[in-house]
């Protein structure tokens, strides 16, 4: 049994906090953290007692990095009956993510930065991949590195989940505006694909990452990475759960970096 697990470099978080002197009936005041994990930066709202209705919406609106705060997602810390506490991810699109690897990184050090929990071992419940274990290394009172238990990752094709009834899916075709990639697929709490380009870093990605994640194959949607064997430093932001698909041995080369799509 495999399982894998998720240990990145520190995150990095900037607080904010709003004055009582707001125009009348401009709302309520609401108080965020702005956090990034290896550059998947994210909004963190910590307080509410249960994901707002409206949660779709105001990702929608702060993730704006024009007219918005700017960020790939918003983060609520919850309570939980099954663990510390729980994560609820919205995406800038206001579809919501089952897992993100950064993402729990950033919620774990803002629980204990900020007091909420004072041990080193805590869980995060996430509603795609259960009950999380995570550890977190303290340096000077504060999180200086968080190593998160991520599970067992799914390889099985339905499960992960795409239409292909395979197990695990590897070096299947998908066709995209006329043109033909081999995938691998797998999920860690959330669906993932994978493939191999010859030059990562003249791949056209916003041409190729919108196409394929919306692709039919993938009724949850999916992550888009395209790993190349050769070292490559001119993308720099990557999510927690693709950096963790290149352990996986599905392919026959050595995978050293990877790319998200999207």
């Amino acid at each position: 049994m495999l399982n894998m697990n998720f240990y990145g470099n520190p995150v990095e978080e900037q607080e904010y906090s709003f004055g009582s002197r707001l125009p009348k009936g401009v709302g309520k005041i609401m108080e965020f953290t702005k956090m990034h994990g290896l550059g998947n930066d994210f909004i963190v709202v910590f307080g509410e007692k249960e994901l707002p209705a409206d949660a779709a919406e105001l990702a929608v609106k702060w993730c704006n990095r024009f007219f918005g705060i700017g960020a790939d997602g918003l983060v609520y810390i919850l309570p939980s009956e099954k663990a510390d506490f729980q994560m609820r991810i919205m995406n800038s699109d206001g579809s919501e993510a089952e897992q993100c690897g950064n993402a729990i990184r950033c919620v774990s050090k803002y629980v204990y930065d900020h007091g909420h929990v004072n041990q080193e071992q805590i869980t995060i419940e996430t509603i795609g991949a259960g009950v999380q274990p995570v550890s977190l290394n303290i340096r000077d009172g504060k999180v200086e590195t968080v190593r998160v238990d991520m599970g067992e990752p799914i390889l099985n094709g339905l499960q992960v989940p795409t239409t292909v009834d395979a197990n695990p899916v590897v070096d299947h075709y998908i066709e995209a505006n006329g043109h033909a990639f081999k995938f691998t697929a797998v999920s860690m709490g959330n669906p993932h694909a994978v493939i191999y380009v010859d030059d990562a870093v003249n791949f056209d990605l916003t041409t190729w990452g919108p196409l394929l994640e919306v692709h039919p194959m993938f009724p949850k949607k999916s992550m888009w990475n395209s790993p190349q064997f050769v070292t490559v430093d001119m993308w720099t932001c990557v999510y927690g759960n693709a950096e963790l698909a290149q352990h996986l041995l599905v392919e026959p080369e050595l995978v050293q970096h990877w790319y998200p799509l999207s």
